[in-house]
């Protein structure tokens, strides 16, 4: 799995890289845009990494046991201009 973001609280996910970008560029991403009160025109990098769930061999226990995913390596960057 995938998590496509700029900042960890709006996010997208897939089975693959381009699943995540994706799913993020619907309402996850007007969602963010509206949230921080972003200005049309403006260039945002949507950063996707693999995603650690709890169950993974890559969770640990120093990731917060309240937290349902964390960030694992950075595959991928795009850029996306907001318009509204």
């Amino acid at each position: 799995m995938f998590i496509a973001s700029i900042e960890f609280s709006f996010i997208g996910k897939g089975n693959t890289p381009e699943e995540a970008f994706n799913d993020f560029t619907g309402t996850p991403f007007r969602e963010h845009c509206d949230y921080y009160e972003v200005k049309s025109g403006t260039q945002l990098e949507v950063h996707i990494h693999k995603g650690i769930f709890p169950g993974d061999p890559e969770w640990s226990d120093d990731i917060d046991p309240k937290h349902q995913w964390a960030l694992g390596e950075k595959v991928d960057s795009k850029t996306l201009v907001f318009s509204n």
